[in-house]
């Protein structure tokens, strides 16, 4: 690779400008052929110069790479770019920080919105009960140990009717939904006869309580009901007593300070 001298060339823009041996340097004088004009900014300090008569430049400064104009590599589209480049302020960030901020704030507001209404309902996030000494409400509200303990004697109560047709502990147990929609008894006669059509072909019945948790503000009372009966499960009568195991769950509400069966299924 062939290195020009440091030294005036032409710059092909009609003067002569100083190259430094790397780079085109923004000092020029005026070519001596042509109009007479004043450097406008001093020349730097560099080695001395070889002045030559007339101001020509020697065949042997012109190398064969040397340009005829600015080595587009190494002087600058305009002059002042480089200067704006340098002291143009930097540009803000502030904007991220606010964008963070904002992001922040959102999941703050979310995490109030689900944390109140639990606070205010005494609720844990499960809807499980967070205060088992909480007061039991109709249609609404926590039910208590002793509202469970209702619950139970509720469903006891109402199977013991049943069996001895007993029709003030049917009603007292059980709602007018209940009775009109499910067992679909809704007096006192057809209760007695359905009792005594129930009791007549079993015997050795036994109510065992299982598990008893609260749905909502309702409780759901399990039970395992065995007994032998002396008809098959198509209705058919028998000759020796079938073990029957039946388990029944109860769905117990709160209404007018009782609790009162308002729905049952056969597992």
């Amino acid at each position: 690779m062939t290195t020009t001298s440091p030294g005036w060339y032409d710059d092909g823009q009609g003067a002569l400008r100083w190259w430094d041996g790397a780079n085109w340097t923004e000092y020029t004088q005026p070519r001596a052929d042509g109009p007479a004009e004043q450097p406008t900014v001093p020349i730097p300090p560099v080695p001395p110069v070889p002045q030559y008569p007339g101001g020509q430049i020697p065949a042997a400064f012109t190398a064969p790479d040397t340009p005829s104009g600015y080595p587009a590599t190494n002087y600058p589209v305009s002059p002042d770019a480089t200067s704006r480049a340098s002291t143009e302020p930097p540009k803000s960030r502030m904007w991220i920080v606010w964008v963070v901020l904002g992001v922040v704030l959102v999941g703050v507001v979310a995490a109030i919105a689900v944390v109140t209404p639990m606070l205010i309902t005494g609720l844990s996030p499960a809807g499980a009960p967070s205060n088992e000494d909480s007061p039991g409400e109709q249609g609404g509200g926590v039910p208590t140990a002793a509202d469970r303990d209702a619950a139970v004697d509720a469903v006891e109560r109402y199977n013991d009717a049943w069996l001895t047709g007993n029709c003030d502990d049917y009603f007292a147990t059980t709602t007018e939904e209940y009775r009109s929609e499910v067992v679909q008894i809704t007096d006192c006669a057809s209760f007695v006869d359905e009792s005594r059509a129930f009791t007549g072909g079993l015997d050795d019945y036994e109510v065992r309580v299982g598990e008893v948790e609260a749905v909502g503000s309702a409780i759901a009372v399990s039970t395992i009901e065995s007994y032998t009966s002396l008809f098959d499960a198509e209705g058919n009568q028998t000759d020796e007593p079938v073990d029957y195991e039946d388990r029944w769950e109860y769905i117990v509400v709160s209404s007018d300070d009782r609790w009162l069966i308002d729905d049952s299924f056969f597992e």
